[in-house]
């Protein structure tokens, strides 16, 4: 069996909360050139990408002749899966981002090739060629004027999600049925898969390396009470969540008791409160579309070495 190489280890996340102990970790998964995240936040992230990431492989290439000596950086595209050994870095004309961007020139046309491009103004905001694998995280660079430009879109697994997500919204209509026909035993049971499948989904879009590979019971609630203890969501689904596993223990196997029963409003109290974390989670991947600036105009990078104005935008 050959072993993959990997190149370089997949990001978690950037954490923009205090390091000191007691502190909230909260993570966030997208900057981009124009948001309200500070300039030294996104210097951090540049320093560290060029001097960890980039300037190590850029140097690999050089000594294995996949490089010439004499090469300049200019763009940078680093890809990240939750399988590392799928990594990769793309370099100058080799990448695959597009960017909003203000042109010197405001009269040039959609598809047009820019000769060059100190034809550039100022760039807005950077994003991943759409065609792009879904499941993929991005981290990209631009020099212009000097001057790096950097975007990240830290979202993992996007199509893994959203199968996995819907997945548990079928479990919630059975635990529905169940309720309504008095079946206590198969509604913990089916709520609690509805919520540990609704869980994965969230922990999955941040790249967990060992998690990401293989989830089981012990690892999500592990990784889920860290995350809601963290502030990134309420306690009250963990909390919600450890109880669904106690009660599927006694619905399905009737440990520690002859015969199990819940009343009607413990069973509709569990199901909204499992109704109320899918939607929380409808509504978070739906915020990971991102806005986008209204004004400039959208480029092409690493096409044959040219930047393109993009021809249709309605799409992107």
């Amino acid at each position: 069996m050959t072993l993959k190489t990997i190149e370089f280890t997949s990001i978690t996340g950037f954490t923009l909360t205090g390091g000191k102990k007691g502190d909230l970790v909260l993570y966030t998964r997208q900057i981009n050139c124009k948001d309200n995240y500070s300039e030294s936040s996104k210097q951090e992230l540049i320093d560290q990408t060029l001097k960890n990431i980039v300037i190590p492989q850029i140097k690999k290439r050089i000594d294995t002749n996949r490089l010439n000596k004499n090469f300049v950086l200019d763009k940078a595209h680093v890809i990240m899966f939750s399988d590392d050994s799928c990594n990769k870095i793309l370099l100058n004309e080799k990448v695959r981002f597009m960017a909003r961007a203000v042109l010197k020139d405001e009269k040039k046309k959609s598809g047009t090739i820019l000769k060059d491009k100190e034809e550039i103004k100022d760039i807005l905001g950077l994003y991943p060629d759409p065609k792009y694998d879904k499941d993929a995280a991005h981290i990209m660079l631009v020099n212009l004027n000097n001057k790096w430009y950097c975007a990240c879109d830290l979202i993992y697994n996007r199509n893994r999600v959203q199968k996995r997500f819907e997945n548990a919204k079928d479990f919630h209509k059975v635990s529905d049925y169940c309720m309504k026909r008095k079946l206590w035993g198969p509604f913990v049971d089916t709520q609690y898969s509805t919520t540990e499948l609704v869980i994965q989904s969230i922990l999955l879009l941040t790249n967990y390396p060992i998690f990401s590979k293989k989830q089981d019971h012990d690892s999500t609630k592990n990784l889920f009470s860290k995350y809601a203890k963290n502030g990134n969501l309420d306690t009250k689904f963990s909390e919600h969540y450890d109880n669904l596993l106690e009660l599927r223990r006694q619905g399905r196997y009737l440990n520690g008791v002859p015969q199990f029963s819940i009343n009607e409003d413990q069973a509709k109290k569990l199901f909204n409160i499992t109704s109320e974390l899918i939607m929380h989670t409808e509504k978070l991947l739906r915020s990971l579309g991102e806005s986008r600036p209204t004004t400039g105009k959208y480029l092409t990078f690493g096409h044959w070495g040219k930047s393109y104005l993009k021809k249709n935008n309605r799409n992107f």
